[in-house]
């Protein structure tokens, strides 16, 4: 879905995405609600421990996809992609690189500029 232009980004695509599932619910993105996100790639960003991302997660050269939002992490040994949920489905963390061999491919494509809960 489309959304209105936050300013900090004028010339970045940005959209909303509705919510499903509950791997964020202890940062208050819950089922329902919709994620504004704003297009990584057209920000020029720097990725900062504590921002939300829009993760899209490939596997079988494209054929399947998941799109989720998680927390960044930056330490010495790179990005990790976290779950904050009160579910313990939910404790492992994503990585960005796949060390077991896998075709999975993980990419932030998005930040989180805000959420809209709907009633």
């Amino acid at each position: 879905m489309s959304a209105a232009l936050d300013p900090r980004y004028p010339h970045a695509r940005q959209y909303l995405r509705e919510v499903q599932g509950d791997s964020m619910n202890a940062r208050g993105i819950n089922p329902g609600d919709y994620a504004h996100i704003v297009d990584f790639g057209d920000t020029g960003a720097n990725i900062n421990t504590g921002m939300v991302v829009e993760v899209t997660r490939t596997r079988m050269g494209g054929q399947l996809r998941e799109i989720t939002l998680k927390e960044a992490e930056v330490g010495p040994g790179g990005v990790v992609l976290w779950p904050r949920s009160t579910n313990p489905r939910w404790k492992d963390p994503v990585p960005l690189e796949a060390d077991d061999g896998s075709d999975v491919e993980v990419q932030i494509t998005g930040i989180l500029l805000s959420v809209i809960r709907r009633f």
